[in-house]
């Protein structure tokens, strides 16, 4: 006889864990002609791709190295090998993104060396942007992985260029779907921003139809556009995990940021709101850089790391143009070490008052 049993608990809960390579694989999913590859089991990888199609209800562009027994023990360079040459061929993908998962992990495959290899031996893979994200699935969480692949992102594909005073970076966290990121791109665009968000779900997971299948991700944001994030005047990082990413950003570009924990309040709301409507983001030079003239028309603000503290910068007129310099003429000074006149001080929109 049946048994009828009945629960006490008011949700339903889900077991199943959310990894690293599931993070690093939404991630991804953001970018425009990309294949995520996991380098692990096929099971592996078919856990994620499940995932995600029952959250998005969308065709997930996944693909596997499908380790085996054998090649588990002997090294799966072969495998990677194989995937990535199988995927140029047949899928033809703009970008790779390369994740590894626990059972690789665990033994321990050089990826870096494995992908060095692959290169030497195929050279057509030269000018193929390969991501590798180490995700091992034991340890961490989905926005750990999401996380590393963003700051992985934005260490290898972005390139130095002229600086674009109207252009910003908006690193955007798990936490925000898609409708989300594309009404925060929508704000930033009322203020007479262009953002370029990393990675951008609104164009990729947002239930649209394409006219043809495609067995990479059809929209998201374009190789094209991730390497002029090097050339953006601030970097925005929506949530706390995407620091790092911030950071690297600033250590290689010298790109100010600003870190929102999230949007969820008013508080932050307005935050936001204030911080993307400041027109003051052109900023100062590293010391020890040489750089011609700028072109920035308003007065600048000067990033925390450069003096320690926000200063107002003089219009760009009279900062010595045309002549190269390695730091900004602060405070009307020519000296760093000097104090500022006590009869001037900034205004909230960054005026010089008397």
């Amino acid at each position: 006889m049946a048994t009828i049993t009945t629960p006490r608990k008011s949700v339903a809960v889900n077991p199943l864990k959310q990894s690293q390579p599931l993070g690093a694989a939404l991630a991804f999913l953001g970018l425009k002609g990309i294949m995520p590859l996991f380098h692990g089991s096929q099971g592996c990888t078919a856990f994620a791709k499940v995932m995600l199609v029952r959250h998005f209800r969308e065709a997930i562009p996944l693909s596997t190295t499908a380790m085996t027994e054998v090649s588990t023990i002997l090294g799966g360079e072969e495998n990677v090998e194989q995937a990535i040459l199988t995927l140029v061929e047949k899928s033809k993908p703009s970008i790779i993104g390369l994740c590894t998962t626990g059972l690789t992990e665990t033994r321990g495959d050089d990826m870096t060396g494995i992908l060095q290899n692959i290169r030497k031996r195929h050279p057509e893979l030269h000018d193929l942007p390969i991501i590798f994200v180490s995700t091992p699935d034991f340890k961490g969480a989905l926005q750990d992985g999401f996380a590393a692949t963003v700051e992985s992102i934005v260490k290898e594909l972005p390139r130095l260029g002229e600086v674009r005073p109207n252009q910003i970076t908006l690193l955007v966290s798990p936490a925000f779907a898609p409708g989300d990121i594309q009404e925060i791109k929508e704000i930033v665009a009322a203020f007479g921003l262009s953002a370029i968000a990393v990675p951008d779900l609104s164009l990729s997971l947002d239930g649209h139809l394409d006219d043809s299948a495609n067995t990479v991700t059809s929209g998201g944001t374009t190789l094209a556009e991730l390497r002029e994030i090097g050339s953006s005047i601030y970097t925005v990082a929506l949530g706390e995990s995407m620091r790092g990413a911030a950071v690297a950003l600033q250590t290689q570009f010298g790109i100010p940021y600003e870190v929102f924990p999230s949007l969820s309040n008013l508080d932050a709301v307005d935050s936001f709101f204030r911080r993307t409507g400041r027109p003051e983001w052109c900023t100062c030079p590293p010391t020890n850089t040489a750089i011609n003239a700028l072109s920035y028309k308003m007065p600048c603000w000067i990033p925390t790391s450069f003096l320690g503290a926000s200063r107002c910068l003089w219009p760009w007129s009279q900062i010595y143009s045309g002549q190269p310099f390695t730091f900004c003429k602060v405070w009307g000074l020519k000296s760093r070490q000097q104090s500022p006149p006590q009869n001037r001080h900034c205004s909230n929109n960054c005026l010089w008052q008397m």
